[in-house]
């Protein structure tokens, strides 16, 4: 009696089982059948690895989410008390460097105004304030 041995048709209609190959077929046919069970084995690893992206996909983005509403406003009013710091100091000391820093506060302030999500995509290009 011969084992069970599962089967399964191939992508391009040739029979894959766990079996060895048989040797009565040619070496190009049997390449072909072992070609077969490395593309099944790495599609197995692809969704695979599409499923564990698409979970840590999501979880950022509820990460981004909570971040944004937790510190998009205080983000906000720091920029905007930079802002009022920078021109408190361009008045005491008018210098080029002062007016300079008071335009970047103000701009910042500025773009404090737009939707918070703007906001996150900034500060993944620029986390440090100078």
């Amino acid at each position: 009696m011969l084992p069970q041995v599962a089967r399964e048709t191939g992508r391009w209609g040739i029979l894959v089982d766990a079996m060895p190959v048989p040797s009565q077929i040619t070496p190009e046919a049997r390449h072909l059948v072992e070609l077969e069970r490395q593309l099944a084995g790495l599609t197995e690893q692809l969704a695979t690895k599409e499923t564990e992206f698409a979970t840590t996909a999501s979880e950022f983005a509820r990460f981004r989410s909570s971040y944004v509403r937790r510190f998009g406003p205080l983000d906000a009013e720091l920029d905007g008390l930079e802002a009022e710091i920078s021109s408190r100091l361009a008045t005491v000391a008018p210098t080029k460097s002062a007016r300079q820093h008071v335009t970047g506060a103000e701009a910042r302030t500025a773009r404090s105004q737009s939707p918070l999500k703007s906001r996150v995509l900034e500060r993944q290009l620029r986390p440090h304030r100078s």
